[in-house]
């Protein structure tokens, strides 16, 4: 199949992830768009996910750029729209809006491979939790976080250190942890939550955004319980979550 001839800029690292993956040409990205690595190496930078060169923009004059409402600003739109560029907009909390973003983009940047993509989430079979823990965490106890499952304990998926933020449950990672039985309870997308609290539960501690990577093990010496998670399988929608999810389903022997 030829490559798809629609330009592109990404200012989501998932869809400019799962556009390359797609055969979508994308012509500029952000400084966080750093999957695949050996694809995205030659994309020109325009900025963050907060912040854009326009200039570089201009220059670069795509056909359309994606945003999505979780990961950039308002502002961002405004501008965009005022110097006439098209945008797309998705707002990807769960797995139904991104089968319907997927579905969405896929036939305005004709783009059949990305319908496939939504065809392959709505195709998925049951999630088995040990499969789905096993391809996620990366320090600390599987069985440990099991039997917290099974005795529906309390669960904070921790995003951020001065001050401790997590994740509330109308967001994609929420919806990927209610597939094993854990229920985020926040209204709150990102809420802040005081050490105390967090004590009371058990931690998703986050390789992503804040890399709590270096700091796990003296956490768990303060009294914190919890396991160390690759961020990105959880929270990276559109193909990276998706070949997690796939890995994770429960198969018949």
């Amino acid at each position: 199949m030829p490559k798809n001839r629609v330009k592109i800029i990404s200012l989501v690292p998932s869809w400019t992830e799962t556009f390359l993956e797609t055969s979508i040409q994308v012509v500029g990205r952000t400084r966080f768009c750093i999957h695949p690595e050996g694809l995205v190496k030659n994309i020109p930078i325009v900025g963050g996910t907060k912040n854009i060169d326009l200039k570089i923009i201009q220059e670069i004059n795509p056909n359309f750029i994606v945003l999505d409402q979780q990961e950039n600003t308002k502002e961002m739109a405004d501008q965009l729209i005022g110097m006439g560029f098209k945008l797309i907009l998705t707002d990807v909390t769960d797995f139904d809006t991104l089968i319907r973003s997927c579905t969405k983009l896929g036939h305005s940047l004709q783009a059949p491979k990305l319908i496939e993509i939504a065809e392959r989430f709505q195709r998925l079979a049951e999630i088995d939790s040990t499969k789905f823990l096993k391809n996620i965490i990366l320090k600390g106890s599987t069985e440990e976080i099991q039997k917290s499952i099974i005795a529906k304990d309390k669960f904070e998926y921790l995003i951020w250190k001065k001050p401790f933020m997590v994740v509330g449950k109308q967001t994609f990672i929420a919806a990927n942890l209610k597939l094993i039985g854990i229920h985020l309870a926040h209204d709150q997308k990102y809420p802040e939550i005081a050490d105390l609290e967090l004590k009371k539960a058990h931690c998703l501690f986050s390789s992503e955004p804040f890399p709590f990577s270096k700091d796990y093990n003296d956490l768990i010496q303060k009294g914190f319980r919890g396991v160390l998670v690759d961020a990105e399988k959880l929270s990276w929608f559109g193909i990276r979550n998706l070949k997690f999810l796939e890995a994770s389903q429960k198969l018949d022997s």
